[in-house]
């Protein structure tokens, strides 16, 4: 499905003439490849919308292209002297998250990666010439102290409506091939692709009983008991590929695999959804007392 701003003096709706500065027109459906359209010039309009259709998306000419954070690249950021990062590191290029605090843990947890702490420099030298591991970094972007390089100016643009303060943004750095397995976030998701590109698998939240998500306190919750990668998946995902420039919507409690087709940097906008997932439809409901929880 493809989507654009088109600016329209009057429209009818059921006989009705309705008067609009700015529509959102449905034009193509191509559901095996997500949706794409353009930010518009409204951005409390697009976010509205963007919440309500409840699909991923696939966004160009947002007010991300505004941010000094496009211009980041490996070398840049490695000659901005990011005093250390912290990182995974693994043998394996799929990364899990492990959440060994909860009640449900077995014991012992093999974790298949390591946590290191490399030099900015070395990091950012590592991600294009990483041998035989694989790195994976996320943290909030405020932990990597770059003045002059990121400004939250413009968050109110890209903060989804009355949702002031509780919104958080993210750094994501990882080498060539690294995948962050299938889970879903409770967030609205706004992921912005600056190097490198990426390729999503997306599962509705109605795909929960064939793929099988831990419980809340298994240390894996949010994630899937079913392997899509190694096994396959039980039904076809929505397959997208978001490049340099663009941005991503991902709706709350939608699955979702993460492949880095090449070495990548980008950053994300999550956004309290205040909603629960119904389970018996699979479909998410508004529940205004949940505290927001980030993800992967």
């Amino acid at each position: 499905m493809t989507f654009t701003y088109r600016c329209l003096g009057v429209v009818f709706l059921f006989g009705t003439p309705i008067l609009l500065s700015c529509l959102l027109w449905i034009d193509v459906h191509i559901p095996e490849t997500g949706i794409e359209a353009e930010w518009g010039n409204d951005s409390s309009y697009t976010l509205k919308k963007l919440s309500s259709l409840g699909k991923p998306v696939v966004l160009t000419k947002t007010p991300f292209d505004l941010w000094t954070t496009s211009q980041w690249t490996p070398r840049l950021l490695r000659d901005k002297h990011v005093p250390f990062i912290l990182a995974k590191q693994g043998r394996d290029n799929v990364f899990k998250y492990y959440a060994l605090n909860q009640p449900l843990t077995t014991a012992p947890v093999v974790v298949p990666f390591k946590d290191v702490i490399v030099p900015g420099d070395a990091f950012f030298e590592l991600m294009e010439t990483p041998g035989d591991s694989h790195f994976y970094a996320s943290g909030d972007i405020n932990l990597l102290k770059l003045d002059g390089l990121y400004t939250d100016d413009l968050l109110k643009e890209v903060t989804f409506p009355l949702r002031i303060g509780q919104t958080q943004v993210n750094f994501w750095f990882s080498t060539t091939n690294v995948t962050a397995y299938t889970h879903y976030d409770t967030s609205d998701n706004l992921h912005v692709v600056i190097y490198g590109k990426k390729k999503f698998l997306f599962f509705p939240p109605s795909a929960h009983l064939q793929l099988k998500p831990y419980p809340c306190l298994h240390q894996l919750y949010r994630q899937t008991q079913v392997d899509v990668l190694q096994f396959g998946a039980p039904l076809a995902p929505i397959e997208v590929t978001v490049s340099p420039g663009q941005v991503l919507y991902i709706p709350p409690y939608w699955f979702h695999c993460v492949i880095s087709m090449e070495t990548s940097i980008s950053l994300n906008v999550w956004s309290n959804s205040g909603c629960l997932c119904d389970h018996g439809e699979g479909v998410p409901r508004s529940h205004n007392r949940l505290k927001r929880t980030g993800g992967r």
